[in-house]
């Protein structure tokens, strides 16, 4: 009974712990995020640059320098849109990716 419940909690925290590991789908996310309030060229922007992380991931295939570099331009792509957007927008941006994470 021990050994099932353990194995079920491992699953589950694997399953909750995990990320998105794929790109976004550019048409579908550029129109959730125009039917939550954020315009289509701001849209196109932050898709772009979401996808750019996840292909960079891609192609570092598990080399650590690389992955390291991939999260590097990435948080430093998410703090300049952070400086740049007002705050409402943020919030908006900040929902979106943690419903498709």
């Amino acid at each position: 009974m021990f050994k099932q419940l353990f194995i079920f909690s491992a699953f589950l925290l694997v399953i909750c712990s995990s990320k998105r590991t794929t790109p976004l789908d550019p048409k579908k996310a550029v129109l959730e995020l125009v039917a939550a309030g954020i315009s289509k060229k701001v849209a196109d922007v932050l898709v772009q640059g979401d996808n750019l992380y996840y292909k960079q991931l891609a192609a570092a295939k598990g080399d650590k320098e690389m992955t390291r570099k991939a999260d590097a331009t990435y948080s430093k792509f998410q703090a300049d849109i952070q400086k740049v957007f007002p705050k409402e927008l943020w919030e908006k941006w900040i929902k979106y990716l943690a419903k498709h994470n």
